[in-house]
């Protein structure tokens, strides 16, 4: 998946982004229970237009777009490094298929908390996403959002003036995610 910008910056060594608290950023895991429900027994799934996700609030990696339709069947997992601003922090990962008008449905999603960090320094976790089995068309793309905020889940951190910084360094820690790619 790319980072936002990467193919225009030329290259750096280390690249960021940073992302402040906010209860809304244009993602989403649903309403809780509901929303869980609505995917399973009605077939609605959540949606969201990407292209609209706040930017201040959050991060959208995108992939390319697939030449042959994909299989995942398993539980993907996400690897972040993030320099918090605060000891207590929560990133929560959501995992979309794009559609041709980027229009994401939602997949799979979970949070990771850390409740004792140390403020300013990078921290490298694995965020472990729902199971899921579904099957990804040509044509359409992957993406990773990244926020510090679900309804589904407890806040470790609920301060306003609460940030993370992403950093891209594969010599320190990569980032990246892991998908449970089965052949067709």
């Amino acid at each position: 998946l790319i980072p936002p910008g990467a193919a225009g910056r030329g290259g750096a060594a280390t690249e960021t982004d940073t992302i402040s608290f906010a209860k809304r950023s244009g993602m989403s895991a649903g309403i809780p229970v509901i929303g869980d429900l609505f995917q399973v027994y009605v077939d609605d799934p959540i949606l969201s237009e990407l292209y609209l996700v706040h930017r201040r609030h959050a991060v959208v990696y995108m992939g390319p777009r697939l030449a042959e339709e994909l299989r995942l069947c398993g539980s993907p997992r996400v690897a972040v490094t993030v320099v918090p601003n605060a000891p207590r922090w929560q990133v929560v990962a959501y995992l979309y298929r794009v559609d041709l008008l980027d229009i994401g449905t939602l997949l799979a999603h979970g949070p990771r908390s850390c409740w004792n960090g140390t403020a300013g320094v990078a921290d490298h976790r694995v965020v472990e996403l729902r199971s899921l089995c579904v099957d990804i068309p040509a044509g359409h793309r992957i993406a990773v959002g990244l926020d510090m905020y679900s309804e589904l889940y407890e806040p470790a951190n609920a301060d306003a003036n609460a940030t993370l910084t992403f950093t891209y360094d594969d010599a320190v820690a990569p980032m990246g995610a892991e998908l449970p790619v089965n052949v067709l």
